[in-house]
């Protein structure tokens, strides 16, 4: 991208310092847990990180930090750490099925790509609809940013 504007605020003034902020610029090279953070707050583009493997991310941090109101929010009986369990339940919840054609054109691009083929939910069912798991994730990620599974921070105060 282009910066298009810097700002700068004078924080203190004997001695004199400045913060200039210049959007846009980060660090050449981060850690892997902190690029995920920095998408999880939708610092970074969407489409650098899988959005399935962020909501994966994302369910592993509302664990470990006992924030587990996705449970009662997507009606869920218990926790749970399979992204799978949790994003099922989230399609289900929210009603996100996808069409018989969309089913088969999603199969089709998840075999595609073999990381997503385990996350597209077919029923053996034929009265159960396929659940849309993509936007599961993107809804859990969305639930996220928006307050609604409970404000946190990401980095533990130790870091």
């Amino acid at each position: 991208g282009v910066t298009r504007h810097v700002s700068t605020m004078q924080f203190c003034s004997e001695p004199p310092a400045f913060l200039i902020d210049t959007p846009g610029i980060m660090q050449p090279s981060l850690a892997p847990e902190d690029g995920l953070k920095l998408a999880l707050t939708g610092a970074i583009k969407e489409n650098i990180v899988d959005t399935i493997t962020l909501a994966d991310y994302l369910l592993f941090l509302l664990n470990r930090k006992g924030q587990v109101s996705y449970v009662k929010t997507f009606g869920m009986v218990e926790a749970s750490d399979d992204i799978d369990t949790v994003l099922d339940a989230v399609a289900a919840k929210m009603g996100f099925n996808l069409k018989k054609q969309q089913a088969a054109s999603s199969k089709t691009a998840s075999q595609l790509h073999s990381a997503h083929a385990a996350h597209l939910h077919h029923s053996t069912a034929s009265s159960q609809p396929s659940r849309d798991i993509l936007r599961a994730a993107q809804y859990l990620i969305k639930s996220y940013r928006s307050g609604a599974l409970g404000r946190f921070v990401l980095d533990d105060a130790d870091e």
